[in-house]
């Protein structure tokens, strides 16, 4: 299935919405971080690369809800959480022109 970025977008915002929120985030000691990563890859039947970039987080403390950005590029990017606990995931679109191969280097931060 391919989604556009506005589908992404929107999915993201939605399941942010949808999320519980917790008054406060949690502080993550020790991060354990496992990424996944898929892009599109038909370049005929949309204009733009999408890349989508899923952690999962495991804090040494037993932290849940620790809220994160993600810094690609020097641009910083809202970084949602899953339904599944220390579930999060990034995701960004550029044209495809733009679109470099290669490895693209995602720092995930803490607010």
């Amino acid at each position: 299935v391919m989604w556009s970025w506005k589908e992404l977008l929107l999915a993201g915002l939605w399941l942010v919405a949808a999320a519980p929120r917790p008054v406060a985030a949690d502080t993550c000691t020790d991060p354990t971080i496992v990424p996944s990563y898929y892009t599109t890859s038909d370049a005929v039947i949309s204009s733009e690369t999408v890349f989508i970039v899923e952690i999962s987080l495991t804090c040494k403390n037993g932290a849940q809800y620790v809220a994160l950005y993600a810094d690609i590029n020097g641009k910083q990017f809202p970084v949602t959480r899953g339904q599944d606990v220390g579930r999060y995931q990034v995701s960004w679109s550029t044209e495809h022109r733009a679109a470099k191969s290669g490895t693209y280097e995602v720092k995930f931060l803490d607010e």
